[in-house]
């Protein structure tokens, strides 16, 4: 997509998760509630094959890079390297928490992210990108927001001994929060720059966070967490729209798909890690503790996040002043 619609089809994909983000939660607490939880994962079943009928004639009908290419090959064993240290890490954190399973995990994270930098194009691996420090963003915007998304529900179910069901409606608000303010970013003539709203999006999920951590240690009513919730996703919606047009808008052309999938592994590994050290923490410590521990860990992210931004807006600006020059 060209630059001026790139940011309105990430602005509609955003908007297309509305209908799930409504129906998913609840559907998932009356699945829970009168049929059992396991049942929750083999109905998805289904819907996986609904989903690869509807989008393979669309597949079909573009151009499929042919992976015999060396260039291509070249790619497979370290894709596949990554993916299998990122197994590893995950079980590490599924054992007894010890200080040597927390280490062999970040250590195997910290193997996959070098890997990654490895086959990334060359536009990430100059010291002077703008684009580095946003492919970072998009692991620590993820690692936030998930930190969240994950442990809300438990805290409202544990420690507030909510219903699944209004669980459910809570985490409803915070979906539709992304879904607004990533619409937002997309549909609206921006006046102030993506890097900014960047960093404004960073700032509502770090008060969201923070408000949730305040909530949880004064022992507010748990309708409370529907504002730290609605803080958090609008935060997400403006900081991930934001980054990803801001990525693709940056990134060389030969270089849009290698920018692309390497933005999108930056934010599987945020969420892994995010869940991860988060169970870590919990099998370690009080659920109140580990609520706490884990949310200022990614409050501690999202304030960096908006660093990350002033850093590449920066480096652009030295970009386009060299080529100005």
């Amino acid at each position: 997509y060209d630059t001026k619609l790139r940011s309105k089809v990430i602005g509609l994909t955003s908007a297309a998760w509305i209908l799930p983000a409504m129906v998913g939660p609840v559907s998932a607490a009356l699945v829970h509630e009168y049929i059992g939880w396991r049942w929750i994962f083999i109905i998805q079943l289904p819907l996986v094959v609904i989903t690869y009928l509807s989008v393979i004639k669309a597949l079909n009908s573009g151009v499929i890079e042919d992976i015999t290419n060396p260039k291509q090959k070249s790619v497979i064993i370290p894709a596949i390297s990554i993916g299998v240290i990122i197994a590893v890490s995950s079980y590490l954190l599924t054992l007894e928490s010890s200080l040597i399973h927390l280490i062999g995990a970040l250590v195997c994270v910290a193997v996959a992210i070098y890997i990654a930098y490895q086959i990334a194009p060359p536009s990430i691996r100059n010291k002077s990108s703008s684009q580095r420090p946003l492919i970072v963003g998009r692991g620590l915007v993820h690692f936030a927001f998930y930190a969240a998304d994950i442990f809300i529900p438990l805290a409202l179910i544990r420690y507030y001994e909510v219903s699944p069901m209004v669980a459910g409606w809570i985490m409803v608000v915070g979906a539709i929060g992304w879904t607004i303010a990533s619409s937002w970013v997309g549909f609206t003539k921006r006046p102030i720059s993506r890097i900014t709203i960047n960093q404004i999006g960073a700032g509502f999920v770090a008060f969201g966070l923070t408000l949730a951590i305040v909530i949880l240690e004064l022992g507010l009513t748990h309708w409370a967490y529907i504002v730290a919730w609605a803080l958090i996703g609008t935060g997400m919606g403006l900081s991930y729209n934001a980054i990803a047009a801001e990525l693709m808008e940056h990134a060389p052309k030969a270089e849009v798909g290698k920018t692309s999938t390497l933005a999108a592994m930056s934010d599987s590994l945020g969420i892994i890690i995010a869940s991860g050290v988060g169970g870590s923490i919990l099998n370690a410590t009080t659920l109140e503790n580990a609520l706490t521990y884990q949310w200022l860990l990614a409050t501690f992210a999202a304030v960096l996040l908006g660093a990350l931004a002033g850093r590449s807006a920066k480096s652009l600006r030295s970009t386009i002043t060299r080529e100005d020059g």
